[in-house]
């Protein structure tokens, strides 16, 4: 019904019966597409949060109990690279590899001592 006034583009005709159906008809129009607007930007914004958790799913953090296994495996796999980098088990590929090795050691062993302070 209030389409009709829409879809032909007909303007108000001011002092007419149809004037105030036909302003309300405008401003129906005008929320819900703002409306839309809004829910289409709510469901983007859903969207991102999912894709971010998506990411997040296999994530291991300090704060899970699996953290110590974890990390002490993780550990444990740092320490044998960075030995096969020193002894020329595996190539060097930079100038760097063996300091970004022994950076890696350290930054895990330090995990694994907070790990095993709070859930060993």
């Amino acid at each position: 019904k209030d389409r009709a006034f829409l879809s032909l583009g007909e303007p108000i005709k001011v002092g007419h019966h149809s004037e105030r159906a036909h302003r309300k008809a405008i401003q129906d129009a005008l929320e819900n597409t703002g409306k839309a607007v809004e829910m289409h930007d709510k469901a983007r914004s859903h969207e991102r949060k999912a894709e971010n958790w998506e990411r997040k799913r296999d994530d291991i953090n300090l704060s899970m109990p699996e953290s110590l296994e974890y990390y002490t495996a993780m550990y444990e796999k740092a320490v044998e690279y960075h030995e096969g980098v020193k002894s020329g088990k595996y190539p060097r590929e930079h100038a760097y590899t063996l300091t970004y090795a022994k950076k890696a050691v350290n930054d895990l062993a330090k995990k694994v001592e907070i790990a095993t302070k709070l859930w060993g």
